[in-house]
């Protein structure tokens, strides 16, 4: 059985590899262009508001983030919270593995869309936040900030802390209980 070395299978076999690999390629392009990525930044940040009139305000600490779409197709964010990465705590007695800061200035911030690299800024309150955990985190659990989209999908920051957030409130108290001359 030598018709391997025949030209016409030769050329078969390579037509047939070539087509393989080609399909294949096409494929994994397919795939990237219909990927979605979200980059989630988040800083600890000392925020105050000024007034004209009034003049400045306490100060407060905030975690600020900032969303980046990085892939290329469309994400409808749904959704945006901070998760106790795998631990559940008891809020108004419920067992809950994150809680979702909501925004009542804005209540019809969500669901936003967020086209191919653009950007979308949002922050929580930090008081807030240990207001409602209190003590029930020790200062080693981790914490992250998860985004969920319309579709179902997760995207997720790096962790942080429970003890990053307490640090910040305590250098907005002691800021604000100083005396201004």
């Amino acid at each position: 059985m030598e018709n391997w070395k025949d030209p016409k299978v030769i050329v078969s076999i390579y037509a047939a590899v070539v087509s393989t690999v080609s399909l294949i390629w096409n494929i994994v392009v397919l795939i990237n262009k219909s990927k979605s990525e979200l980059l989630i930044k988040h800083s600890f940040v000392l925020s105050f508001f000024h007034d004209q009139l009034k003049g400045s305000s306490p100060l407060f600490g905030q975690i600020s983030i900032e969303l980046t779409n990085v892939g290329n197709a469309d994400i409808n964010i749904k959704l945006v919270t901070l998760n106790f990465c795998g631990k559940k705590i008891k809020l108004m007695g419920t067992l809950a593995d994150a809680i979702e800061c909501k925004d009542l200035q804005n209540p019809n911030k969500y669901p936003k869309l967020l086209r191919k690299g653009e950007l979308f800024k949002d922050s929580m309150d930090v008081k807030d936040i240990i207001n409602t955990i209190g003590d029930k985190l020790s200062d080693c659990n981790n914490l992250k900030i998860e985004v969920k989209d319309t579709l179902g999908k997760k995207y997720s920051s790096k962790k942080f802390t429970y003890k990053k957030l307490k640090e910040l409130l305590k250098s907005a108290n002691d800021y604000n209980s100083k005396p201004f001359s």
